[in-house]
């Protein structure tokens, strides 16, 4: 994982926008083979990360390794992280492979939350807030919506399984985002539209602003559409907005520039709309550790966090 920002003076190649420093910020050894998955960062300022088997803890000195818990009795929900959340009561939720959980401060561990009326060891692929502080998040075709305080559950059905992600926008409009298709308006009372059609490639990132979807696929690049459906513009090799078309990340920032993690880089989209491309170069200690970027992250100073 490493740390970027901003360079006053350095020997990164830039087009049009001020170049970037990486600093590498991981633990000796790396975290696994597999990387890192996604960063998240709490109010209190740590850097939470997610892996295939754990989940680590930065608070700028050292890194605090977690496991998180199952109902299975020789297993682990650390089996696979799939999303990490801090909510607006600055909690931490761990999506897992087998089930829900909480970081606890108190005791310093994630607990298994058990689900009233749920399968509490069902895998769960993405959590998303309500602008209420429910959370939204589904267990194969159900989309549960679930309040911790008062330990309530409902449930609407999905048009379909494998959930890639879920976003509640503030009139509790919801819209999931499948891995094989395409991206749904879910109404609150569980009427489901299509709004973006399934393509020929596996979608792997998805993000939503106020009036745009944005869809990175696993070989056809970006697409944009409107909430309504309507197709806008799309970034590829074709065209030379991005290096390479299997999106693994996407991120909008805070002054509007679309960062998009790569298998071959990263690359910056400027709301001016000139461009930026990073990737691993053997000689340049600066340089990203690894040309494929898995997440992207934006903290509250305006680094930017990337995880290969």
């Amino acid at each position: 994982m490493v740390l970027i920002r901003p360079l006053i003076a350095g020997n990164l190649f830039a087009v049009g926008n001020e170049p970037h420093i990486f600093r590498t910020v991981s633990p000796e050894g790396g975290f696994t083979d597999k990387g890192v998955e996604e960063i998240v960062q709490d109010q209190f300022g740590f850097v939470w990360i997610s892996t295939i088997d754990g989940i680590y803890k930065y608070d700028s000195y050292s890194y605090t390794r977690y496991i998180c818990k199952s109902l299975e009795p020789n297993s682990y929900g650390g089996d696979m992280i799939r999303h990490l959340m801090v909510d607006s009561k600055n909690q931490v939720w761990a999506a897992t492979s087998n089930g829900l959980n909480l970081y606890n401060r108190a005791i310093d561990e994630f607990e298994l939350v058990e689900l009233p009326g749920q399968n509490s060891n069902g895998s769960i692929p993405y959590i998303a807030e309500g602008p209420g502080g429910e959370l939204y998040f589904s267990i194969w075709t159900d989309l549960v919506i679930y309040n911790h305080e008062e330990q309530y559950c409902r449930t609407l059905t999905l048009p379909y399984p494998n959930v890639h992600k879920i976003f509640v926008y503030e009139d509790r409009s919801i819209y999931a985002a499948f891995n094989y298709d395409g991206v749904y308006k879910i109404t609150p009372d569980g009427k489901a539209q299509q709004i973006v059609p399934p393509v020929r490639s596996l979608i792997t990132s998805v993000e939503f602003t106020d009036s745009l979807i944005y869809v990175g696929y696993d070989g056809d690049g970006i697409k944009i559409y409107s909430l309504d459906g309507k197709f806008y513009r799309q970034y590829n090799t074709i065209e030379g907005t991005i290096k390479n078309d299997k999106v693994n990340a996407l991120l909008m920032s805070s002054t509007g520039d679309l960062w998009v993690g790569t298998y071959l880089g990263l690359d910056i989209i400027y709301s001016n709309g000139s461009l930026d491309h990073y990737e691993h170069e053997l000689l340049n200690p600066n340089s990203i550790p690894y040309s494929s970027v898995n997440a992207i992250h934006e903290d509250f100073k305006g680094g930017f966090w990337i995880g290969t």
